[in-house]
């Protein structure tokens, strides 16, 4: 029996629990900040397979998000999960192979999966069984084992199966072989009763390197085309024994594969975005930290902001091979973001990514209309843009914006939103790289019109909006000291959906900032929490107070809310006045003190910074 590692901290929901584990995991345990979230909602999709009640998923993210990380350490996890749940996870390699050697990788895998989780024996998966191993594996059952006969029943019906797929693998068709291999986690699922999982990494690319030839080195590029495995599980897609969790970094042409074609309809869609700022910034100091830099906490969020909390550019920030030995004020940071983008792993990135899609994106009878149309995009950085708007602006036909359009759609540089309308360049470090490729290119377009900003205007206020933002996040029916919003006892905490800042309207028409608000189910329906935040040394006062009450009141209406609750939190305290009023409205309340326990409390080592003085 291998010894478990309990972790017993919230923030280490998902930490690794076993010494040895299935999947060896490319990130180092201390660099895997913060996917309690998105890890927190997949095994509710892996645990109610058990059931039968739920379907095939897709999860979707731009390249070097960290999907990879995140389906690694969900099996690892998951592996030792006693759901009744095998997950067989299967990493397509992007390399030419034939249809008869991928199908045999494919289905020794699944074997290896699911020998490995029925024994808890991970060096199954890690040393690669082969199939006529398995068959022959001498299995030793302990006299003490409850379910020790029902394991040998399930590992007889296991062998049995890859005994028959042995008999007749070199003597069936290739394609037959395979669409047969793919019946077979279901098959085994219906045969023993344990459920599987279905988990495919870069799914997309099972449309590009296999191809049904006896041999790959006689392929010829341009002649012989490759086959398009994809489409082959248009009816397992739909199997509630073994449903599929699959991924793509090509986002448009993973989107492509699951929602139309053969699948359209089969799946449902995850989308998986950078890190918060507070996260990307515990990101930063862990990896400086391991470089033996030191940098403040204030520092390592505006190192995360300036990147958009994208986890691989933090990474490529905080291990930058330019010249820069410290990270000790803001110009440094800057400057180092600006070599990564100019010189360093960040730049070669987009260069190698903008060659790789050179014929989709610059294929234009007039290459300057293309320039100039993905240069007017940087207007649109994070908004939603029409067709029409940008044909106007440019004065080129709605035909050819759409063409071009869809063209950088399917080099994943914006996202299709509507049948005429886009979302502009929300990636800050691509937003910058164009801008510095692209914008000699257009002399035409008015560049007062279009922001880059080198540095930003971060204050020490916004930061406390993105740590209260980030920990409302995390929130999810734990039990905390009630001391840590003004009350007594032992408080608990809501299960949060979403979390975010807005604008809201009251019935005055004023408008106001809420900066930060998060949505959670009650039985009377859906709630939320609003918190008014504020990092100063001068106290909340009872306007402010008044100020989030019009505010919450509005939202309550305008979201038709079954309940508000207010939190204020001031790193200055609160006037006397301030406070009466909180205590009277029974609101919740909390100071720097506080805030940063419970950011320790979900195990982030990012505190809120001192407040600004006013």
């Amino acid at each position: 029996m291998i010894e478990r590692m309990v972790m017993d901290l919230p923030s280490q929901e998902f930490a690794l629990i076993h010494p040895i584990n299935p999947v060896t995991e490319m990130m180092p345990p201390e660099e895997f900040i913060d996917r309690d979230d998105i890890l927190r909602y997949l095994e509710e999709w892996f645990r109610n397979i058990a059931s039968r009640r739920s379907r095939s998923k897709a999860l979707i993210s731009p390249r070097r998000m960290g999907k990879t990380a995140v389906l690694d350490r969900l099996v690892n996890v998951m592996f030792w999960r006693d759901y009744g749940v095998v997950p067989f996870y299967f990493k397509v390699k992007r390399e030419e192979t034939t249809l008869r050697e991928f199908t045999e990788e494919y289905i020794e895998a699944f074997f290896q999966y699911f020998m490995g989780y029925i024994l808890k024996d991970p060096s199954i998966v890690i040393n690669k069984y082969k199939l006529k191993d398995l068959a022959g594996l001498d299995v030793a059952i302990d006299e003490g084992d409850s379910y020790g006969d029902g394991r040998i029943r399930i590992i007889d019906i296991v062998r049995e199966q890859i005994e028959m797929f042995l008999r007749y693998k070199d003597t069936r068709d290739a394609r037959l072989l395979w669409e047969e291999a793919i019946t077979y986690p279901e098959r085994i699922a219906v045969l023993t009763g344990m459920k599987v999982a279905v988990i495919i990494d870069e799914f997309q690319d099972m449309k590009s390197y296999i191809y049904d030839a006896e041999d790959v080195n006689t392929v010829v590029p341009g002649r012989d085309m490759p086959t398009d495995l994809t489409a082959t599980y248009d009816r397992m897609s739909q199997s509630t024994h073994a449903p599929m969790l699959v991924s793509g970094s090509a986002v448009t042409m993973i989107f492509r594969t699951v929602m139309g074609g053969p699948l359209g309809g089969r799946f449902t869609v995850k989308k998986l975005g950078p890190l918060s700022i507070a996260d990307g910034a515990e990101l930063a100091k862990t990896i400086l930290a391991g470089r033996g830099i030191p940098i403040s906490d204030e520092l390592a969020l505006y190192l995360s902001e300036l990147v958009g909390g994208h986890p691989y550019y933090v990474y490529c920030v905080a291990n930058t091979e330019g010249p820069f030995e410290t990270f000790a004020t803001r110009s440094e940071i800057e400057a180092a973001v600006e070599w990564e983008l100019q010189n360093g792993v960040i730049g070669g990135f987009w260069s190698t990514h903008f060659m790789n899609y050179e014929n989709t994106i610059n294929d234009d009878p007039d290459p300057g209309i293309g320039k100039r149309i993905i240069y007017y995009l940087l207007k649109y950085q994070g908004r939603t843009v029409e067709e029409m708007e940008i044909a106007n602006s440019l004065g080129i036909t709605p035909e050819v914006v759409a063409r071009k359009l869809q063209k950088l759609s399917e080099a994943d540089l914006v996202e299709r939103v509507g049948p005429y309308s886009y979302r502009g360049l929300t990636d800050k470090m691509l937003a910058r790289y164009i801008y510095q490729v692209y914008g000699k290119y257009v002399e035409d377009v008015d560049r007062k019109q279009v922001r880059i900003p080198v540095t930003e205007d971060l204050s020490k206020g916004r930061y406390l909006e993105l740590q209260v933002e980030n920990l409302l996040y995390k929130f999810h029916g734990q039990k905390v000291d009630g001391r840590l919003f003004g009350r007594e006892g032992e408080f608990v905490l809501p299960v949060i959906i979403q979390a975010y800042d807005t604008v809201v309207k009251a019935e005055s028409e004023r408008e106001y900032q809420v900066d930060a608000i998060a949505v959670y189910r009650t039985v009377a329906g859906m709630s939320a929490w609003v918190a008014e935040c504020k990092n100063r040394t001068r106290p909340m006062g009872k306007q402010e107070v008044e100020k989030l009450e019009a505010a919450a009141a509005a939202i309550k209406a305008e979201k038709q809310l079954a309940d508000v609750i207010l939190w204020f939190v001031s790193t200055g305290g609160f006037t006397k006045e301030a406070i009466n009023l909180i205590w009277k409205r029974g609101y919740l309340w909390s100071g720097r003190n506080e805030i940063n326990e419970l950011i320790r409390f979900f195990g982030g080592k990012v505190m809120v910074p001192g407040p600004d003085d006013e």
